[in-house]
C-alpha cells in the first residue's frame, strides 16, 4: 500500500524535494531554527489564506503525482500490464490518495465497458457496490464511505482534532461528487468484521478485473497476429 499523506511527510523532510520548494519559495516563513517544516505553521497559513493553500498543492502534488506514477512502475511486472491493474504475485497493489480527483489526476484510459458488466455480472451481490456503468480507468477508483460523524470520532482517537478534520474535508470535493467520480465504493460505517467482508470482496474483484484485461490483450494480440 502506497500513501499519499506518508509520501508528502517525506518530501517535508530536511533535503527532501517538498522542503527544497518550499523553502525557495517562502524563505524561513514555514522552518524552525533547525532547518525542519513546522507543519502546524503551514498547516495553520493554508488554512487561514485559501490562495496560499492552492499554491502549496501546485507545488506539492506535482511531486506526489510523480512518485506515485513510480510507485505502480517500479513493482514487479506481473502478466496483467504492470502494476497498473493493481495485481503482482497475488497481491493487490493499492494507493491512498485523499485528493486524487481533486488534484485533476486521473486512471489511465481503457476500453473496458463489456468486462466491467461480466465483473458486474460475477459479483453482483457483493458488499461492494459498483458505482459506475464502466470503469474510469486503471487503476480503479475506489472511494471508502464513512459517515462524517463517525469518521471524526475516529480520526478524533488518532490525535486528530474535529476541527481540523473539518479543515481538511473542507478542502476535498463534497462527498456526492467525489463518489461519482469512483468506480466502486466500499461501506467502512460498520465493524471491523464487516470491513474485512468488503475488503476481501474487494480483491477478488481487482483481481478477477485484472485477469480480464490480460485476457482481453491477448486475445488482440492473437488478432492482430492472425491479420499479418
Amino acid at each position: 500500500v502506497w500513501s499519499a499523506d506518508a509520501e508528502v511527510s517525506r518530501l517535508y523532510q530536511p533535503g527532501g524535494d517538498g522542503w527544497i520548494m518550499l523553502q525557495n519559495r517562502y524563505g524561513t516563513r514555514f522552518f524552525n531554527e533547525q532547518a525542519g517544516l513546522d507543519r502546524q505553521k503551514l498547516f495553520d497559513a493554508m488554512l487561514a489564506e485559501p490562495a496560499l493553500r492552492l499554491e502549496v498543492e501546485r507545488l506539492i502534488h506535482p511531486l506526489v503525482q510523480y512518485r506515485l506514477e513510480k510507485f505502480w512502475e517500479d513493482v514487479p511486472s506481473c502478466p496483467s500490464g504492470g502494476g497498473r491493474t493493481g495485481e503482482t504475485e497475488g497481491k493487490i497493489l493499492a494507493a491512498e490518495v485523499p485528493l486524487f480527483l481533486e488534484a485533476g489526476w486521473e486512471p489511465q484510459k481503457q476500453n473496458s465497458s463489456s468486462l466491467w458488466a461480466e465483473l458486474i455480472n460475477r459479483h453482483g451481490h457483493s458488499p461492494v457496490i459498483f458505482n459506475s456503468a464502466s470503469p474510469r480507468g486503471v487503476p480503479l477508483l475506489v472511494y471508502v464511505d464513512t459517515p462524517a460523524e463517525l469518521r471524526y470520532q475516529r480520526l478524533e482517537q488518532r490525535g486528530v482534532s474535529q476541527d481540523k478534520a473539518a479543515a481538511l474535508d473542507s478542502w476535498q470535493w463534497p462527498e456526492s461528487r467525489k463518489k461519482q467520480g469512483c468506480d466502486l465504493i466500499v461501506d467502512n460505517g460498520g465493524d471491523l468484521e464487516r470491513l474485512k467482508e468488503s475488503a476481501v470482496a474487494l480483491k477478488e474483484i481487482v483481481k478477477d478485473f485484472s485477469l480480464m484485461l490480460q485476457q482481453e490483450k491477448c486475445r488482440k494480440l492473437l488478432q492482430l497476429l492472425d491479420e499479418l
